[in-house]
């Protein structure tokens, strides 16, 4: 056995320890400053914290560039506008319309998970139904567009979504490679999902709320030393120097706490569970903000009231649970098949299915027939033994009935 010498063992010893007491050193810093500022914000180690700062997601996304009028919203008299309410969550209606919060890992993606998350909450949103979730694919965007993991600007972003659509994250997985080729994408970019326009406003905090009515924003802000340590609260800058651009994305507001509640892409062991609320104007939050319209490739309608929605769907706008049958609630992808009911139950493209023989059962223990009308199932499409001559039998005898009707 091969043991280390004592002086050797304490140098690597010290080695390994020194991140995690300049972590520990770090963490003390940002506590002290919040406590001296009057900060409403709780710093602890995070999945974030305890990377190396080499490995902790870049923040490198360049402002936006928006171009033409900025849209600006005006107060009402009276406060009867969407905006004049004291709180909004689009997580908090009849239902969470967001979708979950992500992991960009060591790649400066936020610029594509920002604009995708709001694209995928938008189909949530338009479609009356927040159960959809689709999952949209980051790495086709990192691969395909002019984007990379050093970072890029959120118009840029979303004038490639505008232009080409998106596909879904079963078409290309995210392995946070830009180097990954384009052509591997799957044939999904042959009918992307897509959005219509973006409109970018004047950072203006009533415009903003007015144009959450529409749905969750994409939103530029910058990133301090101090944000890798937020765990719960109203975020604002208390300590560390400038880390560079980030992309992320609003999906509400609370006048009380005087914050934003936004969605980051750090993952879910990071914040609060992977959503953060930040100050006002804190970190350059209100600098630019776009909504981001879409077009549905239909109405997405569920008439037969089985959870499935109608076949003349995409499925992939109107989520997985689509049905093959909306006018009848006995066919969905989660039914099972019923004997000889003309119907298409478990939408496999079969009535009946070849597997599926139906008249009269035999019996295991005498071969004998019982009584007729019962089903059975045989792998393959065979029929059991004796199967053949009993329903052979039976139309037989169905025929003959018909034949004395007419007598």
């Amino acid at each position: 056995m091969i043991g280390i010498s004592t002086p050797l063992a304490l140098a690597l010893g010290s080695v390994l320890a020194a991140p995690a007491q300049a972590e520990q050193a770090e963490l003390q810093a940002i506590r002290q400053a919040i406590q001296e500022r009057g900060a409403r914000w709780t710093a602890a180690e995070t999945s974030i914290s305890r990377l190396p700062a080499d490995q902790r997601p870049p923040t490198n996304a360049a402002a936006p560039r928006p171009s033409g009028e900025l849209y600006s919203a005006t107060p009402t008299w009276g406060g009867t506008s969407f905006a004049d309410q004291d709180t909004f969550s689009w997580r908090e209606l009849d239902g969470d319309y967001t979708s979950p919060p992500k992991s960009q890992g060591g790649c400066g993606a936020c610029w594509a998970f920002a604009s995708l998350g709001v694209l995928e909450s938008q189909y949530n949103i338009e479609s009356g139904d927040p159960r959809w979730d689709l999952d949209l694919s980051e790495q086709a965007m990192l691969s395909c567009s002019d984007g990379d993991c050093g970072g890029w600007y959120s118009e840029g972003a979303i004038e490639y979504l505008v232009a080409n659509g998106a596909v879904t994250e079963e078409c290309m997985p995210y392995e946070g490679d830009a180097l990954l080729a384009c052509f591997e994408v799957c044939d999904e970019y042959d009918d992307p999902l897509i959005i219509s326009s973006a409109t970018w406003g004047d950072g203006a905090t009533y415009t903003m709320k007015a144009m959450l009515e529409h749905g969750p924003l994409v939103a530029h802000m910058v990133v301090y030393e101090d944000l890798d340590y937020y765990e719960s609260g109203v975020y604002e800058h208390v300590w560390g120097e400038l880390s560079g651009g980030h992309v992320v994305s609003i999906h509400g507001w609370d006048d009380a706490e005087g914050c934003w509640l936004a969605k980051n892409s750090w993952g879910t062991d990071w914040g609060e569970d992977g959503y953060f609320r930040i100050k006002y104007y804190a970190s350059e939050i209100q600098s630019y903000a776009s909504f981001v319209l879409h077009v549905p490739a239909c109405d997405c309608d569920d008439d037969d009231g089985d959870g499935f929605w109608s076949e003349s769907c995409d499925g992939r706008s109107c989520g997985e649970l689509r049905d093959c049958d909306d006018a009848e609630a006995a066919a969905n992808p989660g039914a099972e098949e019923i004997c000889d009911d003309g119907i298409d139950n478990d939408c496999d493209g079969a009535i009946d299915d070849a597997s599926m023989w139906c008249g009269p059962t035999q019996s295991e223990d005498t071969g004998e027939g019982e009584a007729p009308g019962g089903c059975g199932c045989s792998a393959g499409g065979a029929l059991p033994y004796g199967a053949v001559g009993l329903v052979a039998l039976g139309l037989v005898a169905r025929r003959r009935r018909r034949e004395s009707d007419l007598i």
